[in-house]
């Protein structure tokens, strides 16, 4: 999954937050521009750094691995995705898919730094990360390929009010093995991620429908 947001996303995330332009089936065919050296080993060492976090972690040099996954990861996130700076597209689309993206490097890193919340610090990438930034861009895919127009990521206050029932399942899975009742906290944010879908699918699955 970290392969594909990140692969996929070199392209399309730096897009949608106003970075470059979206990729065509007439952009991805032009000549690519001619890189120097540097330019040219970078996305080889990111695959190797990637790849081989896995393979270190499967061997059980656990931290050693994630940290090696981490940085490029946040190699990614800084350079292509530009994300030390605020959002060229003044859009809440683009601002939560800025935010989700910064939940999915800080859960990676909490993986990495802190093994025995590995798996709270999981909840917080897949939820935050993945799960909001899937919504995110399937928003942005259902306005663009229905023509519906983009109004919507301007005006619309249920980008807000999901990305915030997101979080809130997050955070609740994450301490929940800190409160007096965990399977009540598993229940509270789960209940919080249904809650959200449900709203989403108001907004946006009808006019798929």
């Amino acid at each position: 999954m970290l392969f594909i947001v990140l692969g996929i996303g070199s392209k399309l995330i730096p897009a949608l937050l106003g970075w470059g332009s979206l990729p065509t089936p007439e952009s991805m065919v032009k000549s690519p521009k001619k890189l120097n050296n540097i330019q040219k080993i970078i996305p080889y060492i990111l695959t190797i750094c990637l790849f081989f976090g896995f393979i270190l972690e499967a061997f059980g040099f656990f931290i050693l691995g994630r940290i090696l996954r981490a940085l490029g990861a946040s190699w990614i996130g800084i350079s292509l995705w530009k994300l030390n700076r605020f959002p060229q597209q003044k859009t809440k689309m683009a601002f939560w898919l800025w935010i989700s993206s910064w939940a999915l490097l800080f859960g990676i890193w909490i993986h990495a730094l802190f093994p025995k919340l590995n798996i709270q610090a999981a909840h917080i990438f897949f939820i935050s990360g993945f799960g909001l930034m899937t919504m995110m861009i399937s928003s942005r895919v259902i306005l663009s390929h229905g023509n519906h127009g983009y109004e919507k990521e301007t005006n619309s206050r249920s980008y807000a009010i999901v990305s915030i029932v997101i979080f809130i399942s997050a955070i609740t899975r994450f301490t929940a093995p800190w409160t007096p009742n965990y399977i009540h906290h598993l229940g509270y944010a789960s209940f919080c991620w249904i809650v959200a879908i449900i709203i989403w699918s108001y907004h946006f699955l009808v006019k798929l429908i």
